[in-house]
């Protein structure tokens, strides 16, 4: 990660709010938006629309949304979504920027994340002195975590390799883990453990909770057939995907992609 990543600072202080969005309710922005935000989904799922692009944001991970966004906001196979957000803008030799994050720019570190971003709403709603510092520093605390996790330090660098090939080969059903481990330099064994120890999950998991949302974004975003999407995202049948699916995304792949907003 390029140090200059960080050579940023708020231009004003951060705002941070609790709101929630219900079926068949959404927010729709009527203009571009003037400022950067970042929430949490606490409850249920988000479904996140901008310029014809769908992806959805569950429970405990955090979206990102850029300044200048005209976009849309649903609750998502649920009667409600609820969130954390903070509203805030970063300023770069004297020019507005936004931050290199995707809309989905983390589903890791739970824990961490929720601690501070309730923290930071707390002491935001109850204002005890001194408030705007602590909630502006918390929310670059949060951007630091995000940033850590875009990094290619320590032991996320001895598995980039793997991260490498399975955004390259996740369509390959021969990809197997023994090739992440060769792709490391490691017995699979060991890139086993070192993979758990960076992700919190196996190599094998991991690779299908991928390619289930790599057919996400298809299903939500082209009318190819489930067969087609299951084939071109590295299943090797659609039987395999729909086992897959439900278990990644609690619904089948019909059903996900004919739930009504």
């Amino acid at each position: 990660m390029n140090e200059d990543a960080f050579s940023f600072h708020l231009s004003d202080n951060a705002l941070f709010y609790s709101a929630s969005l219900k079926k068949g309710k959404p927010y729709i922005a009527k203009y571009p938006r003037d400022h950067e935000s970042i929430f949490i989904v606490t409850s249920g799922s988000l479904l996140y629309e901008r310029q014809g692009v769908r992806q959805i944001i569950r429970r405990g991970q955090v979206g990102y949304i850029s300044r200048g966004s005209i976009d849309k906001s649903s609750a998502y196979g649920a009667d409600e979504v609820s969130y954390i957000a903070t509203k805030f803008n970063v300023c770069k030799n004297a020019n507005f920027a936004t931050l290199s994050f995707d809309v989905l720019c983390s589903d890791g570190c739970t824990a961490n994340y929720e601690k501070l971003f309730a923290l930071a709403h707390t002491t935001y709603i109850s204002k005890p002195k001194g408030y705007l510092t602590v909630c502006n520093g918390l929310l670059l605390q949060i951007i630091g975590y995000l940033y850590a996790e875009k990094s290619d330090k320590g032991v996320a660098r001895r598995i980039s390799p793997a991260i490498e090939l399975i955004n390259e080969r996740y369509s390959d059903a021969q990809l197997r883990v023994t090739e992440l481990a060769d792709a490391c330099g490691m017995s699979v064994k060991n890139f086993r453990r070192v993979f758990f120890e960076e992700k919190g999950t196996n190599p094998y998991e991991y690779l299908q909770k991928f390619r289930v949302k790599k057919a996400e974004t298809l299903l939500l975003n082209t009318s190819e057939s489930v067969t087609d999407i299951a084939l071109s995202c590295g299943f090797s049948d659609v039987y395999s995907f729909s086992h897959s699916f439900r278990k990644n995304s609690q619904v089948s792949p019909s059903g996900f992609r004919m739930i009504q907003i």
